[in-house]
């Protein structure tokens, strides 16, 4: 099966036969309900993006993350990084430092980590496990495991 771009501003409609049931229907423009037992052949995939070396002392000049996995290096108690700006609720990050110093993680500007106020940085201990962010929404993140905060 082949499915290729059409007129871009024409309504399309988009039939998958399935042996011994009905045909599978997906059109623009309205809600789409998939129901019944489906199975799927392969997880989502995390992005894996290129290490990142702490940077900056304050929000302002940490180091950008992107969202999926990143190693941070060059954590000194005092450098971090700053998750994604204006995240979509379920966006995930999560962040592995392999150096001995403390990693300090910073949301972006007006956002909060777990229960920290508003623009306060996390710390995250000295090379130990990675720790997982996900946004609840553009301003909130929480960690799992929910670290002290």
């Amino acid at each position: 099966m082949t499915i290729a771009p059409g007129n871009e501003s024409a309504n399309r409609t988009l039939s998958i036969p399935v042996l011994g049931g009905a045909d599978i229907v997906m059109t623009t423009g309205t809600a789409q309900t998939v129901s019944g037992q489906k199975t799927f052949s392969a997880m989502p995939i995390i992005p894996v993006n290129a290490d990142v070396a702490a940077a900056g002392s304050v929000l302002a000049d940490a180091a950008q993350l992107l969202s999926g996995f990143t190693v941070v290096t060059g954590a000194n108690g005092t450098l971090g990084v700053k998750l994604p700006a204006t995240p979509a609720a379920g966006t995930l990050v999560i962040i592995k430092g392999t150096t001995s110093g403390v990693l300090k993680v910073w949301p972006d500007a007006a956002a909060t980590i777990n229960a920290i106020g508003s623009n306060g940085a996390m710390s995250l201990a000295s090379g130990v496990i990675p720790a997982i962010f996900i946004a609840k929404s553009a301003t909130q993140w929480y960690t799992i495991p929910l670290l002290p905060s």
